[in-house]
This record gives C-alpha cells, structure tokens and sequence, in this order.
C-alpha cells in the first residue's frame, strides 16, 4: 500500500512539474501572441501611440524623460491637474447624498455599510492629512520599515513645497503615521 501511495505521489509530483513548466520547442517558448489592446494601452502608458490595422499604421516617440526634480514636478502638476479635471467632468467622489463614493469604471462603495462611530473625514484636518500604514520594524522583515521610512521623508519633503492641494485649493501637510 505504501509503495502504490508513494508512486501516486510521485506520479502526480512529475505531472504538476510538467504542467508548469511546459513542454514543446524552444520556439513555442519565445512566440506567443499579444492582446492588441493591452499592447496599445501599454505603449499609451509609455507615452507613444500605436495604431494597427490593415492599412494604417502610426507609431510616435515617446515623450522625454525628465532629468531634474523641477522637470519632474512640472510633470507631476500636470498629470495631477489632468487626473482632477476627470474627476471633475466624471462626478467621482463623495456623492451629494453623502451615502455612495464613485469612481471608474462603475465603481463604487456604500458608506451605509461602514461600521458604527466611521468617518470619511478622520485624519483630514485644515491643516494636515494623516494617513496610516503598517509596516514591520523589527524581525526577519525589519528592512521593509525603510520603505515608510524613506516615504515620511518624501511626504515631509513635498510638504514643506506645499505640494499636496486638494481640488479647492487647499493646501495640507502630508503624515505617514507607521505603527
């Protein structure tokens, strides 16, 4: 019984080994076939465009890279300022009712479900946005502290440049509270 029971394993260990290693050619291994709309919103993403079709097929240069901080933050305010302007035109956000949160692609999220003593509005002061994050700070996972670490250091940095306006204009302070 006890042979039969290790065969099996074995048999089934080989078979899951296949199965996720493939098989075939080497050729097989280096084509496959990519879905066009992802090629193309990743290549949107990358800042180029690409068009393919029977006839007509336009690619562009994709935009330069910026290689000073100011260049980056030009970008950032402008990016930010197009993302803003969606939301705008989109009416995603805090509803009027106050109840419903929208978002893209018919997203959604029912403030009536959240639990009792709940605020949309904890952490957010005149002056201050506190925003929470857990993170390990000692123990074989220690090093991954520095990722907050170093985040603090940017939301201070940008902070102090008044970097952080909400879509009235108003400008806060950006906290990372780690625990």
């Amino acid at each position: 019984m006890a042979r039969k029971t290790i065969a099996g394993v074995a048999l089934i260990s080989v078979g899951m080994l296949a199965a996720a290693c493939g098989g075939g050619s080497s050729k097989e291994a280096t084509t496959g076939t990519v879905n066009q709309d992802i090629k193309n919103d990743v290549q949107a993403a990358l800042g180029s465009s690409s068009t393919t079709g029977a006839v007509n097929t336009t690619t562009s240069a994709p935009a330069r890279k910026p290689t000073s901080i100011e260049e980056w933050e030009t970008l950032w305010a402008s990016e930010r300022a197009a993302i803003v302007t969606k939301i705008k035109v989109n009416k995603w956000g805090l509803q009027a009712d106050g109840k419903t949160v929208t978002g893209p692609e018919g997203y959604k999220i029912d403030l009536t479900k959240c639990p009792a003593g709940w605020s949309n509005t904890e952490g957010l002061t005149d002056t201050d946005i506190k925003v929470g994050s857990h993170t390990p700070f000692s123990g074989t996972l220690a090093d991954a502290g520095n990722i907050n670490k170093a985040a603090t250091v940017l939301f201070q940095y940008y902070s102090d440049k008044g970097m952080f306006k909400d879509s009235l204009g108003k400008t806060r302070k950006l906290t990372l509270i780690s625990k």
